[in-house]
C-alpha cells in the first residue's frame, strides 16, 4: 500500500468514526424542541409588545390622560353606558380608591382570571362597553356620590398622583376579577381604566 492510499483509508476510518458518534447521540425530541422555540418566541413578542404600551409609570402618558381629563365638563355627554360626566369622575377616583385598599370590596368568582386579565392588559384593543363593575363602584349601588365637579376632578388627580408616587403609602388590594397584580400591571390597568371611561365621554 503506497502513502497515498494509506491516507484514503485513514481518511475513510475518521469520518466512519465521526458519523457513528453523530448516530450515538440522540436528538431531542421535535415536540419540544418546537415548544422552546414557541416559547422563546412568544416571550420575545409579549416584551416587544408590553414596551410600547400606555402605562402611568410613564409621566407622559399620565399627562395625556390628565389633558383629556380636562376636556371632560359637567355636561359632557357619554358615548354609551349610564353614567353622567359627574358620575364617572367620582367611579375613577372609586377605582384609585379600591386599588390602594382604601374602600375595601369584595372578590367576584371568575373563571380563566389570568386568561381574562392578560387580554384586559396587553391585547391592543380597546376595551368592550358594558363591562359590569363590582357594586362597591357602582354609581348605581355603592359608588361615592358626585358633590361638586371640579373638586371631584382635584380629587381624582390626587389619588393618581398617590397612585404612583414612591415609596408607596398603602398596600395593594387584590383586584376582584383580576386576582393579585404586579406594579407594572397595576399601572397599565390604572391607564387603561382612565382611557376607557375618558372615550366614554369623547376625552
Amino acid at each position: 500500500m503506497n502513502e497515498k492510499d494509506a491516507n484514503s483509508v485513514m481518511s475513510s476510518k475518521v469520518k466512519l468514526g465521526a458519523d457513528a458518534s453523530a448516530a450515538a447521540r440522540p436528538e431531542p425530541p421535535r415536540d419540544l424542541v418546537s415548544q422552546a422555540d414557541k416559547q422563546t418566541h412568544w416571550c420575545y413578542g409579549f416584551s416587544e409588545l408590553s414596551r410600547g404600551m400606555k402605562t402611568l409609570r410613564n409621566s407622559r402618558d399620565k399627562n395625556e390622560l390628565f389633558q383629556r381629563l380636562q376636556a371632560v365638563h359637567p355636561d359632557s355627554r357619554r358615548r354609551w353606558g349610564s353614567m353622567s360626566a359627574r358620575q364617572m369622575v367620582c367611579h375613577l377616583s372609586d377605582g384609585f380608591r379600591m386599588y390602594m385598599n382604601l374602600k375595601p370590596v369584595q372578590q367576584v368568582p371568575f373563571h380563566a382570571r389570568g386568561l381574562v386579565r392578560f387580554v384586559a392588559l396587553y391585547v391592543p384593543i380597546p376595551w368592550p362597553h358594558g363591562f359590569r363593575t363590582v357594586p362597591e363602584l357602582d354609581q348605581q349601588v355603592g359608588g361615592t356620590p358626585p358633590v361638586e365637579f371640579y373638586k371631584d376632578v382635584e380629587d381624582l388627580g390626587g389619588l393618581v398622583e398617590r397612585f404612583i408616587r414612591q415609596p408607596r403609602d398603602f398596600t395593594w388590594q387584590a383586584h376582584p376579577q383580576f386576582g393579585e397584580l404586579s406594579e407594572k400591571e397595576w399601572m397599565r390597568l390604572g391607564y387603561l381604566h382612565m382611557d376607557h371611561h375618558l372615550r366614554q365621554f369623547g376625552a
